[in-house]
């Protein structure tokens, strides 16, 4: 009867160690990409198809900042274990605090370099050729949510000591703050007219709340983690990278094959070059058959011979064969009686000359 009693007592205490185990883990691993997850919902949901494929081009880039504390909170979950296993309360305690600090340290150089080489990280990301006008946007994002790594990341590492804490209600109620927070800020983003830099600080700000609960923690007086700056041996951050990489290098791969993919993509676009339509443009009582091209960057490039190059998409250039010096400054108006499929390949109506050219895609007699 003893026996049974210790077996079955024993089996409960794995029983419930494991459910906190699993529950941390799998709320330690959503909590760098749920607010991410938000923001593509409600980016796809109000501000449109480019924004939602700005917010895929950064997406990459969110996988590689949430390396960071994956890497530092499984690291440092064993070297923490490990010295509290062998009594070393100082050493415990030192590897807490080490993780703390490089998690905030290398957020706030990554975050400062973001904020440095967003424009080239971005073209990098595959914003440009024909996905240039994507550029502002992603950039936008990025800018926000990288204002938010410190507190992503912390918030990381701080999961990983609230299963050996034993603090499951705390993780939980993180998550939802979080969740709740992002959610409110995106609509009221949103709803004012904010664009992507928004949603990237709606998710900043909420990676701050989530680790402002967390920090509630720390009035238990029974808890094992104490912060203690004296307590930090440096040579432990070698051990506890090496610890964590094995967690992080499987994830580096994804986010590599989406930069090199979305680089394909820019220069298949590029290749396929410029899309085109037959249309009847409004002179007076009259209308005018004419063959309309898309500009590409690459390739088929017009030589221009008079005037200058579009610089908005209410400009264009004109035929030096048929148009004179005269005719810029003028304005194409694409006629009524044009189909309806025709009209909907063009986001405007009208179009002001600023230069003339010669197509590549004609030979001159």
């Amino acid at each position: 009867m003893d026996s049974y009693s210790i077996t079955d007592s024993s089996n409960r205490i794995i029983r419930n160690t494991f459910t906190v185990t699993m529950i941390t883990y799998v709320l330690s691993s959503l909590t760098s990409s749920l607010g991410s997850m938000i923001d593509g919902v409600v980016i796809g949901q109000f501000l449109g198809v480019d924004a939602m494929a700005a917010f895929g081009l950064a997406s990459p880039v969110l996988i590689v900042f949430a390396l960071v504390g994956a890497v530092l909170s499984s690291g440092a979950r064993n070297r923490f274990t490990l010295m509290v296993g062998k009594g070393d309360m100082a050493g415990a305690r030192g590897v807490f605090t080490l993780s703390m600090v490089l998690s905030v340290g290398i957020s706030v150089a990554l975050m400062l370099l973001t904020m440095v080489f967003a424009t080239p990280l971005c073209i990098l990301l595959g914003a440009q050729g024909s996905a240039a006008e994507l550029l502002d946007q992603t950039r936008g994002y990025l800018l926000g949510f990288s204002i938010g790594l410190p507190g992503m990341n912390a918030s990381r590492v701080l999961y990983g000591y609230m299963a050996i804490d034993n603090d499951r209600q705390l993780t939980v109620i993180s998550s939802l703050a979080l969740t709740l927070v992002d959610i409110v800020l995106d609509v009221l983003i949103a709803a004012a007219g904010g664009g992507t830099f928004g949603m990237g600080l709606a998710t900043a700000v909420s990676h701050y709340v989530q680790m402002g609960v967390l920090l509630l923690h720390f009035r238990r007086k029974d808890r094992l983690i104490h912060f203690s700056l004296k307590d930090i041996r440096w040579k432990e951050a070698a051990a506890m990278i090496g610890k964590g990489l094995p967690v992080g290098a499987g994830r580096v791969s994804n986010p590599a094959r989406s930069v090199i993919f979305n680089q394909i993509l820019a220069g298949v676009a590029a290749a396929e070059g410029a899309r085109f339509a037959d249309v009847y443009l409004k002179g007076g009582d009259t209308h005018t058959a004419c063959h309309v091209m898309s500009l590409t960057e690459s390739v088929d490039i017009p030589e221009l011979t008079a005037g200058r190059m579009p610089r908005n998409a209410g400009e264009c250039l004109a035929d030096s064969r048929l148009w004179s010096e005269k005719d810029i400054g003028a304005t194409l108006t694409l006629g009524e009686d044009n189909e309806e499929d025709t009209l909907s390949l063009f986001a405007r109506g009208s179009f002001q000359i600023v230069g003339l050219a010669r197509s590549p895609r004609y030979i001159s007699a």
